[in-house]
């Protein structure tokens, strides 16, 4: 085996080097997950591999400008179920702010506080000016949505999440209306049989009222003297053919009324 007979001096200067390597790792690895365009990298990368799988589309970068307003998104994607905008900020910073506020307050690792617009509010102007361009084309009634992604380079990131979440809402939306469009349409297709058959029970009712009514006003206890055709010898056949000539005629008016 080799004799290693490092002199203290030697010992010390390794030592000394192999700190200073570690110190400078750490200081990239930190300067890396602070740097928005590493977290927008990874933003796209996890984008990217969702859309393969479904054919949809993303867009990175995307800058419109309209009647003097700019709208800027990191990521775009575009699917069936509508666009999805995304805003990406570095997750190594303590972001603070409302959701109306003008400004949000970020403050990095070692202190330092810095103030930037409000992405929220941001993107809500972005999405209207996107509209407006569209409805300049003819293009309306497009599901589009914001979003705000904080990256960093070593945690994970989760978009998928966010992104199946809105796609299932927007599928149970969809799938609701159909439901409710064809529960309608049953309801109104059983209401009207239910009408078309009352219809004919009450045209046949009416037609079978007729000999009811005769045969009633002929069932009273009153002078024959007084009662058509009671002292005739074929009476009877003459009531019945009269009868059946009132049914007849009232028939043909129903089904000319298309009520039979």
């Amino acid at each position: 085996m080799p004799n290693w007979n490092l002199s203290n001096e030697t010992m010390l200067a390794l030592g000394l080097t192999a700190v200073a390597l570690v110190f400078l790792l750490i200081l990239w690895m930190i300067r890396r997950s602070t740097n928005p365009k590493v977290c927008r990298k990874k933003v796209v990368g996890i984008l990217k591999r969702y859309a393969a799988i479904r054919q949809f589309r993303v867009l990175t970068d995307l800058d419109l400008e309209l009647d003097g307003r700019t709208a800027h998104f990191d990521q775009v994607l575009i699917g069936f179920y509508g666009i999805s905008f995304f805003t990406c900020l570095p997750e190594s910073a303590a972001y603070y702010g409302q959701q109306r506020d003008e400004k949000w307050s970020r403050v990095d690792a070692d202190g330092k506080k810095t103030y930037l617009p409000n992405p929220l509010i941001a993107g809500e102007q972005g999405i209207d000016t996107i509209r407006r361009i569209f409805a300049k084309n003819n293009v309306y009634n497009i599901q589009m949505e914001h979003l705000v992604v904080f990256a960093g380079a070593r945690k994970k990131t989760e978009v998928y999440v966010i992104v199946e979440n809105r796609q299932a809402i927007e599928m149970t939306t969809i799938y609701r209306d159909i439901i409710n469009g064809t529960r309608e349409l049953m309801s109104s297709l059983l209401d009207n049989r239910l009408n078309n058959v009352m219809k004919y029970l009450t045209s046949i009712t009416i037609v079978m009222a007729i000999p009811t009514v005769i045969s009633g006003i002929y069932g009273m206890n009153v002078n024959e003297n007084w009662m058509p055709f009671a002292n005739t010898p074929h009476g009877f056949l003459i009531i019945c053919i009269i009868t059946l000539l009132i049914c007849v005629i009232t028939m043909l008016f129903l089904r000319k009324k298309k009520m039979l």
